[in-house]
């Protein structure tokens, strides 16, 4: 994975959601219509693995009330400079499990 903006686009059994994540230098930040998003990730070859964090900042209607406001995400999957797909899982809530994949936007250039 190279630094950069990308597109993400998961699911889950209740929720499908588009979003925007900068990946550099092994963290990650990003945002969709829900949640705030924050972590970390390695890639190995082709091989990605992550920790990411979800933390609401809307509650969307009909959101089962088991899924709590903040949960952390552990993904695998493959990526390479422009494309990756993975799975994910919550290790605290079961029901929250699904897949992502993310597309390349654009360069990232800190201030």
């Amino acid at each position: 994975m190279r630094d950069g903006i990308y597109r993400v686009q998961y699911e889950t059994a209740t929720l499908c959601a588009t979003g925007v994540i900068v990946l550099n230098n092994g963290e990650l930040n990003g945002c969709d219509r829900f949640h705030f998003m924050f972590g970390d990730y390695r890639q190995r070859g082709n091989n990605l693995t992550g920790r990411v964090t979800f933390k609401c900042h809307t509650v969307r209607t009909g959101r089962p009330a088991a899924i709590p406001e903040q949960f952390e995400l552990i993904c695998k999957g493959v990526g390479s400079d422009s494309f990756g797909q993975f799975n994910f899982r919550c290790p605290g809530t079961p029901q929250i499990r699904g897949r992502a994949s993310f597309t390349w936007l654009a360069d990232f250039t800190p201030v």
